[in-house]
């Protein structure tokens, strides 16, 4: 279900609602569709490894937030904090999603921000080709590391 969609059935009033570190105007949501399919606030809920296993995040994100073309991603959000944040665009022809970091409290040593989307039935999204990186850890080289290094997310949307 659309951001919009549970404003309507809540009866939320008109406003601004801050979440993840964007400002929503109400308003605005219930009368307009987003720029992408993407805006709303997401979560991991399944990552899985480069050979397509399922894997046990070390710390799952918990807060993936798409603006119309900018984005903030945390793991553990607190109030207003957010570990990175930048802009992104997304063909949605083709289906790929190109993230870039702008500025950060906990940026990761090794992120591939590149990648594609698919939507599922189930109203989650599965974002391939991607790694949003460690956090708080130094990046190494060894293959232990490396084999739990996530490929691809399914994501759910919140509110």
């Amino acid at each position: 279900m659309r951001l919009n969609q549970r404003i309507l059935k809540t009866g939320l009033a008109l406003g601004a609602l801050s979440l993840g570190g964007c400002i929503w105007d109400l308003e605005s949501l219930l009368k307009t569709e987003p720029a992408t399919p993407l805006v709303g606030m997401w979560r991991e809920q399944a990552a899985y490894s480069c050979s397509g296993q399922r894997i046990n995040s070390r710390e799952p994100f918990r807060e993936l937030v798409f603006g119309d073309s900018s984005f903030t991603f945390t793991w553990a959000p607190f109030e207003s904090y957010v570990d990175y944040w930048g802009t992104y665009s997304y063909n949605s022809e083709s289906g790929e999603v190109v993230m870039s970091i702008t500025g950060g409290n906990q940026i990761p040593e090794v992120y591939d921000l590149r990648g594609n989307v698919s939507f599922n039935e189930d109203g989650t999204l599965h974002l391939e080709d991607m790694f949003f990186g460690f956090p708080g850890v130094p990046w190494n080289d060894s293959t232990e590391r490396l084999d739990e290094r996530p490929c691809s997310y399914v994501i759910e949307e919140f509110f």
